[in-house]
Parts: structure tokens; C-alpha cells; sequence
């Protein structure tokens, strides 16, 4: 009936922006998932033809969720609704200025490994945010 695939396409939604990172996955959207292949909406050309050569790591990073093969299409990201890129959650204000995220995706864009280079990107953050507080306290005393 498709419920197990449904169930599967929700759990890649949850862990969308866990699984590529902001940047990627601000730019792709799992669509819909049938006979183990998953439709991935993609909002541009450009990163239409991008993720064309990630797809063997996409998929690799899928192989839990049991999918066996992807396609990408240009689409709407339209179900994206709860997901804010560059931003912390919306309890939280935001860590860095627009400036200090522009320029840790600038430094980060070329790493190939989509884990690697969120992993830096999320310490590049810390950091910069550590030495906002830290001068801030400087200021305070």
C-alpha cells in the first residue's frame, strides 16, 4: 500500500538538512519516494547539473531510508516550510551577522564531502560565535 515508503519519505524530510547540510539542502527537496526511488525537486539548473555529480553521495547517504536509486528534477520547494537556512532555530537568535555566514559558505564551498564540510561549517560558526562573546565581555569590563 505504500505506507512503509511513506513513512520513509517523512524520516528523509526530518533528516533533510541533517543529512546535506544548509546549503545543499536548501537547494533540493525530497519529493516523493516509490518502488525504492526517491524524486528529488532541485530549484535551479544549475544545481540541477551540481548534484548530478553528487549523486553517487547522495545516494550513499540515503541507503538507509532503503532508497536504490534517485532522480532530480527541476520543481517546486514549496513543503519546506519549517526549515530556515543560515539561521539558528527560531527560539534562538540567530549566532552570526549575515557578513560571518557569507563568509564561512564562501570558505566551505569547495569541500566535496557533504559531511566534512558541514562539520566545518558548524565549527566555523561556534568559533565565531565564542569570539563575538568573548568580545563582547571585553566591552563589558
Amino acid at each position: 500500500m505504500g505506507i512503509d515508503e511513506a513513512v520513509r519519505l517523512e524520516g528523509m524530510k526530518e533528516e533533510w538538512v541533517h543529512l546535506f547540510g544548509e546549503t545543499l539542502s536548501g537547494h533540493m527537496w525530497p519529493e516523493s519516494f516509490k518502488a525504492g526511488e526517491l524524486l528529488i525537486h532541485v530549484d535551479s539548473p544549475i544545481w540541477l547539473q551540481q548534484l548530478s555529480f553528487l549523486k553517487a553521495e547522495v545516494l550513499r547517504k540515503l541507503h538507509l531510508f532503503e532508497v536504490k536509486e534517485i532522480r532530480f528534477r527541476l520543481g517546486r520547494m514549496g513543503h519546506r516550510t519549517g526549515i530556515r537556512l543560515n539561521a539558528e532555530p527560531e527560539h534562538e537568535e540567530p549566532l552570526l551577522d549575515r557578513d560571518s555566514v557569507q563568509y564561512i559558505e564562501e570558505m566551505t564551498e569547495s569541500i566535496q564531502d557533504l559531511e566534512l564540510r558541514d562539520c566545518i561549517r558548524r565549527a566555523m560558526k561556534k568559533c565565531f560565535k565564542e569570539m563575538k562573546d568573548w568580545r563582547a565581555g571585553d566591552k563589558k569590563r
